[in-house]
């Protein structure tokens, strides 16, 4: 993805118009994809190869949510927020499934200890802080009758 980062942060901007001094030049001269200051040509080219490689290696970026108009650097934003977005679902939901595992009578006591036990390893993974004095609350709980 070389030269391609200044389009996806946005820091290669679009030229709003040729400049005056390259009116009615034939030839202009072309920069590099690192280049600050491309033509307004050359940024659309770029930006539009970009885009292409974004959305071509994002799965289904419209059911994930993902804004694919506008310029790359929209589009690097949308999947930037979307992901964070998803990340923080994520943690919270299996958070969630660690604190309601719940044992029955018709379970097997040391399966049901393996699965929470691996719950809180998923859980630990993700970076959710869980102290071993929260976690036998945790476990406590789930032998509990709702």
């Amino acid at each position: 993805m070389r030269g391609v980062y200044g389009y996806l942060d946005g820091t290669i901007v679009r030229p709003s118009f040729l400049a005056p001094e390259l009116e009615g030049l034939t030839t202009i001269t072309k920069t590099s994809w690192n280049s600050k200051n491309p033509s307004l040509d050359e940024w659309e080219t770029r930006d539009a190869w970009t885009k292409t490689l974004l959305t071509f290696n994002i799965k289904d970026a419209d059911g994930l949510g993902i804004d694919t108009t506008g310029t790359s650097a929209n589009i690097w934003k949308s999947a930037k927020d979307n992901y964070k977005t998803h990340s923080e679902m994520t943690r919270i939901n299996v958070d969630s499934e660690l604190r309601t595992l719940k044992y029955t009578n018709d379970d097997d006591f040391p399966t049901h200890l393996s699965t929470i036990h691996n719950k809180l390893s998923q859980v630990r993974a993700m970076g959710i802080v869980i102290s071993d004095t929260s976690f036998k609350t945790i476990l406590l709980n789930s032998l509990l009758k709702s």
